[in-house]
């Protein structure tokens, strides 16, 4: 990596062509307060779709990182020991409605551990995050997160989770805990273990997919009929209810 020596004034300044002023990763800081002031105004539901699409977006953030971003050896033996565990211990902090959070000190960790490659990166990342809360673009439609009553129930089954009243998404991930726990001494033929933890797997994942579209579900909704104006609601001569329709003389 060549460097030079450029005079500014009467100060002699060492430059290296390659590298990023720092002062563009102070963003972090601003980034850090705007999505967690955003996190705060979400309902329950639009937290669950935001969760869910900042997930995928961390998972190909991880997929990008290599030693190259990292400033210590030691930084990166924990992020390659355990990536997802690595990032959202060190980024993130569980808040009230257990929902997730930016750690406020995130800028200082950031610079103590990525160099400036690793740092331009967290920036695109923050940046994505929040443009889709700009955008709301993290309320997508994907056929695989449309709630599916039968599958929904039988996933719970598999996870242990009772079918009482309103599924907290606490009580899944419990649950979920709770039967990984039980794989590390489960009993049986090595293939009969990837078999109980493919099933418990795979209903953990519908259960995620699926949960904002099942708090959807059992939100109240009004029947057509109250979204007509009283006063066009009528008893006809048989007392039945008809509803009055405009003419095409009125609409014009």
């Amino acid at each position: 990596m060549s460097s030079e020596i450029k005079k500014a004034g009467n100060m002699r300044v060492k430059q290296n062509p390659d590298r990023k002023p720092m002062s563009d990763h102070t963003l972090i800081n601003r980034f850090v307060r705007d999505i967690n002031s955003e996190i705060e105004k979400l309902n329950d539901l639009q937290y669950a779709k935001f969760r869910d699409y900042t997930h995928q977006l961390i998972r190909t953030y991880v997929s990008k990182q290599n030693r190259n971003h990292f400033k210590h050896r030691k930084d990166y033996a924990l992020f390659r020991d355990g990536q997802d565990k690595f990032i959202y211990s060190e980024m993130f902090y569980a808040g009230e409605k257990i929902r997730l959070f930016l750690k406020e000190d995130l800028e200082g960790w950031a610079k103590k551990s990525y160099n400036n490659s690793g740092l331009d990166n967290l920036n695109k990342l923050l940046f994505m995050i929040a443009s889709s809360m700009q955008k709301k673009s993290y309320i997508t439609t994907d056929p695989g997160s449309l709630y599916n009553e039968e599958r929904f129930i039988e996933s719970l089954r598999v996870l242990g989770i009772e079918e009482d009243g309103k599924i907290l998404f606490s009580n899944i991930k419990r649950g979920y805990e709770s039967k990984m726990i039980e794989l590390k001494n489960f009993e049986g033929t090595e293939l009969e273990k990837e078999d109980f933890r493919g099933k418990i797997n795979e209903a953990f994942l519908l259960l995620r997919k699926q949960y904002s579209n099942y708090l959807e579900e059992l939100t109240p909704k009004l029947p057509d009929e109250i979204l007509i104006p009283s006063d066009k609601i009528v008893f006809n001569e048989n007392d039945e209810v008809e509803v009055i329709e405009e003419s095409e003389e009125e609409e014009q």
